[in-house]
């Protein structure tokens, strides 16, 4: 792993592990790892799982948050936030922190 900053549990035990260098990496409940999704720019400390075992991390590198499907592609669900860093997913709420303005933004989750 390249600087591991992030890490989130799913449903059936897996971890999933934020590199800061650019990738994510699936860590199975055996311990073995393998690539999972390299379609962020460089992925941040924040990275949450639903209550319906959606995979949401912010993307530092490109300003913006994005699920993560099972085979590893990605959706941009919120986009222009300078710096995100943090993520919290609550009920059907998603809390995204940014470096670069110093603030919490509320989203609802609609999909």
């Amino acid at each position: 792993m390249k600087t591991p900053v992030g890490v989130a549990e799913d449903l059936d035990g897996n971890l999933y592990v934020t590199n800061y260098g650019g990738s994510i990496i699936k860590v199975f409940p055996d311990g073995t790892t393998r690539p999972f999704s390299n379609d962020f720019g460089r992925p941040g400390v924040g990275i949450d799982i639903s209550l319906q075992n959606e995979i949401f991390a912010v993307d530092n590198g490109d300003g913006c948050v994005r699920i993560i499907s099972q085979d590893g592609s990605t959706n941009i669900v919120v986009d222009g936030i300078s710096g995100c860093v943090a993520l919290l997913i609550h009920g059907n709420t998603l809390y995204v922190g940014s470096w670069g303005t110093g603030a919490v933004y509320e989203y609802r989750i609609i999909l």
